[in-house]
């Protein structure tokens, strides 16, 4: 019943984000056009400043759009998991959460139960260092250096158990 209270809450809590951006993306156009005429009567012989703000505006749409199917995304995927009964341990809205730019993950050491828990998370952070300040990527990185023994624990976490990287910190050593 909790787990299915978590999911509950994760896909209000996307749907909520959803709700937001649109909201953003409507005033951002309400505000272009209300300053539109302004513009227009400010710069009659010289478009290039409306053009700019154009273009402007547009990027700033584009990335509002692109949040917007992410989260859609993110919940689309979360149904086709359902159906299939496979559940994560972590926010899946994680799964959609990308690099940042010109991101190339370290090359990590792999744990496979047999050692210390508390060295292998030594390793990790000092491996990954400051390069990463986001959940979401220290959690997927983290899952990929999990094998056998090690994965099977983390595959056995209640679904939605995990919030963020400390969570999944303190659940790994304990």
């Amino acid at each position: 019943m909790e787990a299915q209270e978590q999911t509950f809450r994760a896909q209000k809590e996307a749907l909520n984000n959803i709700q937001q951006m649109l909201a953003q993306l409507l005033a951002d156009r309400n505000t272009n056009d209300t300053g539109s005429n302004h513009n227009d009567e400010e710069h009659n012989d010289d478009e290039r400043p409306k053009t700019e703000k154009s273009k402007e505006s547009f990027s700033i749409n584009v990335e509002v759009i692109k949040g917007i199917l992410a989260q859609i995304a993110s919940l689309t995927h979360r149904d086709e998991l359902k159906k299939v009964e496979m559940t994560r341990s972590y926010l899946l809205e994680w799964d959609s959460v990308p690099y940042p730019p010109k991101f190339k993950p370290p090359t990590l050491h792999t744990y496979d139960g047999k050692s210390s828990r508390n060295q292998h998370i030594y390793y990790f952070r000092s491996q990954t260092g400051n390069v990463i300040d986001n959940d979401a990527i220290m959690v997927r990185l983290f899952i990929g250096t999990l094998k056998e023994v090690a994965f099977d624990w983390f595959k056995s976490r209640p679904s939605g158990s995990i919030n963020s990287w400390t969570d999944l910190e303190t659940r790994f050593i304990f």
